[in-house]
């Protein structure tokens, strides 16, 4: 599967407007995180990416990571 075109166009503006909404509203930092497969626990693997992201290093330490694995159908969502 290509995880690119996981999401039409669309639905990616849609995400990009939602995320960018939901930030004007919080001091929070937010990323959608997609991956074709997750080869170990989902929560492992996006603590794994959320370090990889550097989203521990907001400027208030408080981000949060929404992460697809899509073709396993797992989720997590890490702050």
């Amino acid at each position: 599967m290509d995880i690119k075109n996981f999401f039409t166009d669309i639905q990616q503006k849609s995400i990009t407007l939602a995320i960018e909404n939901a930030e004007l509203h919080t001091s929070g930092e937010i990323r959608v995180h997609l991956a074709s497969k997750c080869k170990e626990d989902v929560m492992k693997q996006s603590k794994k990416v959320f370090e990889q992201l550097k989203m521990h290093q907001t400027e208030l330490r408080n981000g949060v990571l929404i992460y697809l694995a899509v073709e396993d159908k797992k989720f997590a969502i890490l702050g």
